[in-house]
């Protein structure tokens, strides 16, 4: 009789040969498999009776590996609940998964000889000389392939005194017997994954499965399994910048009263998200809001521009958004006497960019507001053509302006995201015009986002 490793290799050729079906470029970076002789876990009103994954050995390439365990002479008896011997459990698992490119394997393999099995009471036994199963996944990125078999030598299920013989070599999913609670199952195979970036295979010579199973006064339910194996392969994405995104916003407002609201949301909006990589620009003639006592504004032409060369090739890349509003008029909470709030701007821009690649990123952004007149109560406020970042120009009487308002956030690892705002308005509790009054105002508002994956390893 062929040793155990014999066996083992002319399975893993034979299902080789029929697996393989060609070659790509892409690295499979991930290769898994595991086996186990038996798993048992029967629950009855006479006790439960629990022995899990008996003979396991698994493995995780890369590195590459190749594992073999014998298990001799299991014995398990919870009396009047499940009896189960067997002489050898001889279980191996490997992959040649090691980060280089071309066609990978991960294959899995359990053998059990002389097996028998009692489920009580007098519900069903098995018995067989050797059962043996088998799974392997095979190939590259888009081209992977599942191949699994199960052999049962001599086996025979024993279900309420009906005694059922067992093809040697039975086919893929083969129904033994499916009644009164008890489903049993011979070359279960459970193929998973896409195929395109990941395919897995489970292969279970034997699936018990009991549920609700009523006899002798006894209720019993459970699972068991003889001969189990599984194996993986996966390209995990790595090494590239995976995502970039960028926005612009001429204009937002919220303004809230007890008399009443002003809302103005994304004039002039323009986004994207890449891959794949874009390069767009949107344009408004005009954007306008007016809200009777509360605020009265208009603008000539808004325009953003958003790009991004993101495409999921390893190498730096960037993500950007600017834009421009021309001849800003505001005026908030406008009265017989001074406005609370007058701005006046002929052009306002703003810019906002992440480039680089994984664990190096840089951001760029900035804020210019040419020819600006800013008056709140009545009081001239200076603004700068070119103000630093987070300059504040304003903070008194629940009224806060920041000229070049820039926030930077993610890890600076994996992600990067530079927010621009050129001016940003906020009214926290502001007493005007016999009411008051909370929102925030934002003028030419610019994102940038990159996120990268991690180098392959």
């Amino acid at each position: 009789m062929l040793s155990f490793i014999s066996q083992r290799h002319l399975l893993v050729a034979g299902l080789l040969a029929f697996a393989l079906t060609g070659s790509a470029a892409a690295e499979v970076n991930k290769g898994t498999s595991r086996a186990y002789g038996v798993t048992v876990d029967v629950h009855s009103g006479l006790g439960d009776g629990s022995l899990i994954d008996r003979g396991n050995v698994r493995g995780a390439a890369p590195p590459a590996y190749d594992k073999s365990r014998l298990v001799r002479n299991t014995h398990f008896d919870e009396p009047g609940v499940v009896l189960l011997d067997n002489d050898a459990i001889n279980t191996a698992v490997s992959s040649d998964v090691d980060g280089s490119a071309g066609d990978r394997m991960a294959d899995a393999i359990a053998s059990i000889d002389l097996i028998n099995l009692e489920v009580f009471p007098s519900i069903l036994s098995f018995e067989a000389t050797t059962v043996t199963a088998d799974a392997l996944v095979s190939g590259d990125r888009n081209d992977f392939s599942a191949a699994g078999q199960s052999v049962l030598e001599d086996a025979i299920v024993t279900v309420f005194g009906l005694a059922i013989p067992i093809e040697r070599a039975p086919a893929p999913n083969t129904v033994i017997y499916d009644d009164l609670g008890v489903r049993i199952v011979a070359n279960e195979q459970i193929v998973g994954g896409t195929g395109v970036n990941n395919r897995t295979l489970t292969v279970n010579a034997l699936h018990i499965s009991l549920t609700g199973v009523f006899n002798e006064g006894v209720l019993v339910n459970g699972e068991i399994v003889i001969g189990h194996a599984d194996a993986a392969l996966r390209f995990v994405p790595c090494g590239f910048v995976n995502r970039g995104q960028s926005a612009w916003s001429g204009l937002d407002v919220t303004l809230h009263t007890p008399l009443g609201d002003a809302e103005l949301i994304g004039a002039g909006a323009i986004s994207d998200t890449a891959p794949l990589p874009y390069n767009r620009t949107r344009t408004i003639a005009t954007a306008s809001l007016e809200v009777s006592g509360l605020v009265d504004l208009s603008t000539g032409i808004v325009r953003g521009h958003v790009s991004s060369d993101v495409d999921r090739v390893p190498g730096p890349r960037f993500a950007a958004a600017e834009g421009f509003v021309n001849q800003l008029d505001m005026s908030v909470v406008p009265g017989p006497g001074p406005d609370l709030l007058t701005f006046r701007a002929a052009t306002i821009t703003s810019a906002a960019e992440v480039a680089g690649d994984f664990g190096d990123f840089d951001v760029m952004g900035g804020a210019t507001i040419e020819n600006a007149m800013l008056r709140v109560n009545g009081v001239l406020v200076t603004v700068a053509s070119n103000p630093p970042p987070n300059t504040v120009i304003y903070d008194a009487l629940g009224i806060r302006i920041v000229a070049n308002e820039q926030t930077i956030s993610g890890t600076g690892l994996k992600n990067r995201t530079l927010a621009v705002d050129a001016i940003s308005i906020t009214f926290t509790d502001v007493v005007a015009g016999g009411t008051v009054l909370n929102g925030r105002i934002e003028i030419g508002h610019t994102e940038a986002t990159l996120v990268a994956l991690a180098p392959c390893q």
